[in-house]
């Protein structure tokens, strides 16, 4: 092949398309365990030449950090590369992900952090000591501070689990970068809703987390506890009177077999429902059953569980993940119902979905 049709053929098939506006999704090499990107068609558009710890499974839509041979950079989907030995990886040596159009970066002189936006460039200067992701618009920040290791040494990059932290003043900035809680603590017990956040001149609803802003408004927060017992209260009765439907649950389902619960009748042997059509006959089988199970929740407290990684398949919880392949707790957050019935404990999982909430789990 001469050099002009290697060009070419690297041009047409190694590249991202510029109209092919898809997310790209990783897949390994088996044999070297290297990451590459395919689009949804599956047609390969970066070769497996990035090492995973720096990807982590991330989907490509904006902006990934990668390493291959040399210093780790950030990936665009066009195949550009910015911000070379300014990639790194967190305290707990996972890799950063691009989150309502900010990455941090750590400036490799100074190892500040700051925030590149989607084409390369400085969003955010390199100031904080730690950022964490934007969420609901907001990231919290440390300026100046200590960091506190497992080990009770300073941090050595080269050596992995360390488990690593910044503490001091906590500070809440905006998408550009402002200041607007000069110090933020959030209370024991409290799961902050990030999607509810906003800004307003005075809040009447107790239920809600108030901070003071720098400009002598009031940041307001929603508890992810409350907005739950609130939906529950108003559907309970209704559960508990006919049964959840279809609608009620997440499109997979677990159960434990030792409860009695009874799946539809065929080949499959796996104790896990993967898919809404089996929820038919699950549904048909156990509504008398599932109405009493209703009928028995009493006037109780929840609490926020975490959704093991291996829970649900990643191709069946599309959309309940940010595109890190991670959980997004702060948008679908799950919630643990747990009381006594019949003698026994008896727990059910719920996960925010769509403005309401659907049963993930029951044991």
């Amino acid at each position: 092949m001469t050099p002009i049709a290697t060009l070419l053929f690297a041009h047409l098939f190694l590249s991202p398309s510029p109209v092919d506006t898809g997310d790209l999704y990783p897949f390994s090499n088996p044999v070297t365990e290297l990451v590459g990107f395919k689009d949804a068609r599956g047609r390969v558009r970066f070769p497996a030449r990035f090492h995973n710890a720096f990807t982590g499974g991330q989907v490509l839509r904006e902006v990934v950090p990668a390493i291959d041979t040399g210093a780790p950079f950030f990936l665009r989907r066009d195949g550009g590369r910015f911000g070379f030995d300014s990639a790194f990886l967190d305290g707990e040596n996972m890799p950063y992900c691009m989150r309502e159009g900010h990455i941090q970066f750590q400036d490799p002189a100074t190892r500040r952090m700051g925030f590149f936006d989607a084409r390369g460039r400085v969003g955010i200067p390199a100031l904080y000591l730690s950022a964490g992701s934007f969420h609901g618009g907001y990231s919290r920040v440390i300026r100046e501070g200590r960091q506190v290791c497992a080990h009770g040494k300073p941090r050595d990059s080269a050596v992995l689990g360390e488990h690593c932290y910044w503490s001091g003043n906590v500070i809440l900035i905006d998408l550009t970068g402002k200041v607007v809680v000069d110090t933020f603590g959030l209370p024991m017990g409290f799961s902050p809703d990030w999607t509810s956040a906003t800004i307003v001149d005075a809040e009447a609803d107790t239920s809600r987390r108030t901070w003071k802003t720098i400009d002598g408004r009031i940041l307001s927060i929603a508890s992810t506890e409350h907005s739950f017992q609130a939906w529950l209260e108003a559907n309970l009765p209704r559960l508990a009177q006919q049964g959840p439907g279809k609608p009620d649950f997440f499109p997979s389902l677990r159960f434990d077999p030792r409860m009695g619960w009874k799946a539809k009748t065929s080949k499959r042997t796996d104790d896990t429902l993967r898919e809404v059509a089996s929820l038919d006959g699950f549904l048909k089988t156990n509504l008398q059953e599932l109405a009493m199970l209703f009928q028995s929740i009493p006037s109780t407290g929840s609490r926020q569980a975490k959704l093991p990684a291996s829970f649900i398949p990643f191709e069946e919880r599309i959309g309940a993940v940010d595109l890190c392949r991670e959980y997004e707790s702060r948008r679908n957050p799950v919630m643990e119902l747990s009381w006594a019935a019949a003698g026994r404990t008896r727990t059910i999982r719920f996960v925010r979905w769509d403005d309401s909430w659907r049963i993930l789990d029951l044991e």
